[in-house]
């Protein structure tokens, strides 16, 4: 009888664990690519970020449906001349391995952001908030303690500006500003976000990171909402073909769909297909230093002469619409004026962009190989070039990292980016123009503009008036012509019947896995 007894109990572990398993939750994600680093600071693009909002939470952060919500920080608020931002820090936070989490290591993270030894790609974004002595310490100037941020107590966390910012809080979602254990990073140095090493204060903790295959993370059950988690782990799915891993029942959320991909698609699993709207555009920067661009008829030409409508429909761009602006038209009261040679018909276009041409018979544009559509892109403008203004097109593709080494060189005449908002607010997508910022690819130079960035982001919220001012920053930009953009991106993805939660309503593209389920 105690024989029997011992089987039973031993049958009746394996038949708990085998259930533990069979009911275990781990949600499969397309990432769309290797990430470069885990590590906020260092992140260059999307396929860092996807995971980096799943390991760390910031100040702040997204609701399902798009909405800014408290993250870490319980509250915020700005003072009357909008030049004091203070947030109250959540009591009782803890990173993933105990250690308490206080505003200390948000001061530590962001001198550290700005800090030129971190050599972070996105530390200008300081530079745009209007943060004290950020342009100085970045330049390496001041010290990394002058910065303007301070933690006051355990529990307030206190920035100080220059000048008042309206998007001040939204922007502190972006991965750049998500924090980091000060106590690992100078424990582990380089090697503190891998896996064995990393610590985060997000719903999951990183536990395996297999390259261009996979990376999983479970869930820390120390963070700060853990009750309202419902998934046990996450694994992202780093390469490989997404569709036919969804196909099979591998992979939960693509990460996008290619376009030649939908009308199977629409056969065979239309209840699968999200189309949403996106703060995305795909743009062509024109290098201003160059011979032949220095001239605004050449720069104009080359803006009439492409037929968007039908470059949108096309395989060559995937899901989206014809960008005639930078911003796409998803806010109230932002509606510029275009130009009246836009609104005639592409033929007339064409003719009119000859008439502009100055001596330029040659151009060249760079575009990454390896980033979404860009070479597709770069043939199909390169064609419309050709044939309506009978000027040679050079195509030159560069692998991702060293197509971003070439942009940081200046190396290029006509290059291709797709640039996503990293904030909801026309700024987001404008300041990337502005005579300072990092990201001003066209090296375009423009007092009125970067006054009227100036004016815009100082007044409050989504007002009409706000907007009327980046209305006439885009209309000025249109004149000049230092870009020309040429898709509003939607993302597309297919999610599985079995994913709950998922609302498709952020137009940033964020998808937090803490706000799903499997069913």
């Amino acid at each position: 009888m105690a024989a029997f007894s011992l089987i039973f109990q031993v049958l009746l572990l394996c038949t708990s664990m085998i259930l533990s398993i069979a009911f275990a939750k781990e949600l499969v994600r397309g990432n769309g690519g290797e990430p470069q680093s885990l590590d906020p600071q260092l992140m260059s693009g999307p396929q860092e970020g996807w995971i980096a909002y799943d390991l760390f939470e910031g100040l702040v952060t997204y609701g399902p449906k798009g909405g800014l919500i408290p993250g870490q920080a319980e509250s915020w608020q700005s003072s009357k001349d909008g030049k004091t931002w203070t947030f109250k820090i959540r009591p009782g936070l803890k990173w993933s391995d105990g250690v308490a989490l206080t505003a200390k290591d948000f001061e530590y993270t962001y001198r550290r952001f700005a800090d030129p030894e971190t050599a972070a790609s996105f530390a200008w974004f300081l530079e745009a908030l209007e943060v004290r002595n950020a342009h100085e310490v970045i330049k390496g100037h001041k010290k990394p303690e002058q910065l303007g941020v301070k933690a006051v107590t355990d529990e307030t966390l206190e920035f100080y500006l220059d000048s008042p910012v309206s998007y001040f809080a939204e922007l502190l979602a972006f991965f750049g500003f998500l924090p980091v254990p000060e106590h690992i990073v100078v424990e582990k140095g380089t090697k503190w976000s891998l896996p064995g090493n990393a610590v985060g204060n997000g719903a999951f903790k990183l536990t395996e990171w297999k390259v261009n295959e996979r990376i999983r993370a479970v869930r820390n059950p120390l963070y700060r909402d853990n009750q309202s988690t419902r998934l046990d782990s996450v694994v992202y799915i780093t390469g490989g073909d997404e569709l036919s891993r969804f196909r099979s029942g591998e992979i939960h959320i693509t990460n996008t769909l290619k376009s030649e991909h939908e009308n199977w698609v629409r056969s065979n699993q239309p209840a699968a297909l999200k189309t949403e709207p996106w703060m995305s555009v795909a743009l062509l920067f024109l290098n201003m230093k160059d011979k032949d661009l220095k001239h605004q008829g050449n720069r104009r030409a080359l803006a009439l002469s492409i037929d968007r409508d039908v470059l949108a429909k096309s395989q060559a761009t995937g899901a989206g619409t014809a960008a005639w602006q930078i911003v796409p038209p998803n806010f109230d009261h932002y509606k510029p004026s275009l130009p009246d040679d836009l609104l005639k018909t592409i033929d007339e276009r064409a003719r009119i962009g000859r008439n502009y041409l100055e001596g330029m018979k040659e151009v060249e544009i760079a575009y990454c190989n390896n980033c979404a559509k860009d070479k597709m892109i770069a043939i199909a403008v390169g064609q419309e070039w050709q044939k309506r203004l009978g000027i040679k097109v050079v195509l030159k593709g560069y692998e991702r990292k060293h197509y971003y080494q070439t942009l940081n060189n200046k190396d290029y005449q006509i290059a291709i980016v797709q640039w996503i908002g990293p904030y909801k607010d026309p700024a987001a997508l404008l300041s990337i123009f502005h005579s300072q910022a990092v990201s001003n690819r066209s090296l375009y130079s423009s007092k009125e503009y970067d006054q009227l960035l100036t004016t815009g982001r100082s007044m409050p919220g989504k007002s009409a008036e706000r907007m009327a001012v980046y209305n006439q920053a885009e209309e000025l930009i249109m004149k000049d012509v230092p870009t020309i953009p040429l898709i509003h991106h939607q993302n597309v993805r297919l999610v599985s019947p079995e994913v709950q939660g998922y609302s498709g309503k952020n137009i940033m593209g964020r998808v937090y896995s803490r706000h799903l389920s499997l069913d």
